[in-house]
């Protein structure tokens, strides 16, 4: 990004307020030390602007407010994740930012024995054997049947409100 564009970030990014208003009831208002405003135009934007310096040494995608990492190994016990794992947690908390763990899910593809679980601040894990990136489900049997299934139920649900709207003589 140009400078000049970088700056006019930071500034609309910097000295953020925030409150709560439900029904007649207003909170006190408190200053936001991080993150960006959601339902902006700009926020996608903005947070990619913020995330910009957070790179791993092991492969990793970044999109929007997800972060993956990922691993190549024939060490079962490679503790390159682990390493990227705690960096993160360095990472966000440098930059004023919580890891939510109960959203964090690791995914092992390894056709040998059971492995540890890895943790993130103290906290284990949970172990999944299939996840979505960028739309996509990637199992770790590497096989394409979960997205196939994923896919098939997405357009099942679409059909059957077709079919409900042409019953109804709503769409023809």
């Amino acid at each position: 990004m140009p400078e000049h564009v970088v700056a006019w970030s930071m500034d609309f990014l910097c000295g953020c307020k925030q409150f709560v208003k439900i029904a007649d009831s207003v909170s006190s208002v408190s200053h936001v030390t991080a993150g960006t405003p959601q339902g902006t135009v700009s926020g996608p934007n903005d947070f990619k602007l913020i995330i910009n310096d957070l790179q791993f040494d092991i492969g990793y995608v970044k999109f929007v407010d997800d972060t993956t990492t990922f691993s190549v190994s024939n060490d079962p016990h490679n503790c390159l994740l682990q390493k990227a794992a705690d960096y993160l947690v360095s990472w966000t908390n440098v930059n004023g930012m919580v890891i939510n763990t109960s959203k964090t899910q690791e995914m092992v593809v390894y056709f040998g024995k059971q492995l540890c679980v890895d943790d993130i601040n103290g906290r284990h894990i949970k172990r999944v054997v299939s996840f979505k990136l960028l739309g996509v489900v990637i199992s770790s049997d590497l096989t394409w049947d979960a997205h196939v299934s994923y896919i098939l139920s997405k357009t099942s649900k679409r059909i059957y409100c077709i079919l409900n709207l042409c019953k109804a003589r709503l769409v023809y």
